[in-house]
């Protein structure tokens, strides 16, 4: 399973300078640097690097800088503590899942069915890491740089992304339209069937079942 990160393993950088946790600028860094010792796929000690935002609410920087400052400021602080500790009545512990969940459902619930489009009963922990590879796919990433950056050991993650999410094939339409018309350089050995007709040689399905020749 993938271990939960430590306070330790997140790291602020300037350039090539390096923050200290206490430093009174750590949210001002302009990069933040994440180790995952180990993850479900089997891989160790994977670092990813995010850079900070001009954007009032989405920067990565200032919000692991609150966290680091957050769970430093809990009586008792160790290093090995992991991100997810808070203190309640002075005591401190783990935010849960299903604190995690409930927090995920209100903010959907505020900002409402008729801006996404969908209800607050819809989403839950799982979403997280779909609505990070859809942010990505919308402003045309790599799928290798969305599988690096989402620790990802193949493409499966491409089954959360949503295509009923308007804005993913924007410009696609004005994109199909710019060559309007293809010519095929005439080759009397080409195969004109589709691929996926029934009978077509290449048809997995009929060469499953049939062999490779049984439908040429």
């Amino acid at each position: 399973m993938t271990d939960t990160i430590r306070v330790i393993e997140v790291r602020f950088f300037n350039g090539r300078r390096e923050f200290r946790h206490d430093d009174p600028f750590l949210h001002l860094a302009k990069t933040v640097s994440i180790k995952f010792r180990s993850q479900k796929n089997g891989d160790e000690n994977k670092i990813v690097t995010m850079h900070r935002t001009t954007d009032a609410l989405l920067n990565s920087v200032i919000y692991w800088a609150f966290t680091v400052r957050r769970v430093h400021s809990i009586s008792g602080f160790a290093d090995d503590w992991s991100v997810d500790m808070f203190a309640k009545r002075d005591v401190a512990r783990h935010i849960t899942s299903r604190e995690t969940k409930a927090l995920i459902k209100t903010m959907v619930h505020a900002i409402s069915k008729a801006i996404l489009g969908f209800r607050a009963d819809k989403v839950g922990t799982h979403s997280n890491p779909s609505t990070v590879a859809m942010a990505m796919c919308l402003t045309n990433v790599p799928i290798f740089t969305i599988m690096l950056i989402g620790r990802q050991s193949s493409d499966a993650f491409l089954l959360c992304i949503r295509r009923q999410v308007q804005k993913f094939t924007t410009v696609i339409s004005s994109r199909m339209v710019l060559n309007d018309s293809c010519f095929t350089i005439p080759d009397k050995f080409a195969n004109l069937e589709g691929p996926r007709a029934p009978g077509a040689h290449n048809n997995f399905a009929a060469v499953a079942q049939n062999g490779a020749n049984a439908a040429r």
